[in-house]
């Protein structure tokens, strides 16, 4: 258990926010075959840093973008997650999670915000060094300033087959079907991909995948990469590189444009020293046109450091 209490001062802007929290962790472990973990939080806080509205870019295709509201009285917030492992024999396992979390403002009992997700993963070692993996979840989320008022369903299921000791090959098929509370937008995301994994030595392994993806609804849309990628882990070292390329097609099918699609990520982890590490990532992406736009390219880079003390 733990109870906490924050004060943070902000000088620029002449705010002082306040936030009272109390939580509880619970974990029941019977044996290897079985584990069950419980947390809950609850904080109040006497104020909501203000946001900015048009920085809402979850949805750049809704025009009416919702006014910001900041609460004039405390916000109370509420987290409760739930996760269950098990395992009755030694070809199945389970895995099932919730979680939840809300926020209220005070007095008036107004809804904020509310996010919530439940998963099933089910594991299955078939004969013949098959793998069966499915996992269902289903997502949804209310915020009172945004535009993501929405739920989602998910249906994923991969087969595996070892090749040896050092290669694998993994058949996925990915269905999603997103819905919106409020405008009724529908968009339906199916992926059907094959990978081959190989494993050179304990310096390289190597990847490379094929990826068709299927847009409904909102959008109508189709689309094929062609992709590999490696990772490089020198000896003594904790140093780990890694890189991923992919190219492909997209065809809109109601303006029937079509358009060249790339993907470039590089990826950098390095331990500087005893309980300090370096993450960096470089991101390059390009996207076709469709009836949503003309497309675009982007790059993205992002370097961390973190401390543990």
């Amino acid at each position: 258990m733990e109870f906490a209490w924050r004060k943070d001062e902000d000088i620029i802007r002449s705010e002082v926010n306040k936030a009272l929290s109390s939580g509880m962790d619970f974990s029941y472990r019977k044996s290897r075959d079985f584990n069950y973990r419980m947390r809950l939080k609850h904080e109040l806080k006497t104020r909501i840093v203000q946001e900015v509205s048009n920085l809402d870019l979850s949805q750049i295709r809704d025009k009416d973008q919702k006014t910001y509201i900041t609460p004039s009285h405390p916000v109370q917030t509420f987290q409760n997650s739930h996760q269950l492992r098990f395992k009755h024999n030694r070809h199945f396992n389970h895995r099932l999670s919730y979680r939840f979390r809300s926020e209220e403002e005070d007095n008036i009992n107004r809804l904020l915000s509310k996010n919530e997700n439940m998963a099933w993963d089910f594991k299955w070692k078939l004969p013949k060094n098959y793998r069966l993996r499915y996992k269902w979840s289903k997502r949804d989320r209310y915020n009172l300033n945004s535009n993501i008022d929405r739920n989602t369903l998910g249906f994923d299921t991969e087969l595996t087959r070892a090749l040896g000791s050092q290669m694998t090959l993994t058949s996925r098929y990915f269905q999603e079907v997103e819905n919106d509370y409020f405008k009724g937008n529908y968009q339906e995301l199916f992926d059907r991909s094959i990978r081959f994994d190989r494993s050179l030595s304990r310096l390289w392994q190597f990847q490379s995948n094929l990826l068709w993806r299927d847009r409904r609804g909102i959008e109508e849309r189709e689309e094929w990469s062609l992709g590999g990628g490696a990772i490089y882990t020198p000896n003594n070292s904790s140093l780990r590189i890694g890189m991923d390329v992919s190219r492909g097609r997209s065809r809109d099918r109601r303006t029937n444009k079509t358009g060249d699609l790339m993907s470039l990520k590089l990826n950098l982890n390095q331990r500087l020293f005893t309980d300090t590490h370096l993450e960096g990532n470089y991101k390059f992406e390009k996207d076709g046109p469709s009836s949503e736009g003309s497309g675009y390219s982007a790059n993205m880079v992002n370097f961390r450091v973190s401390v543990d003390f």
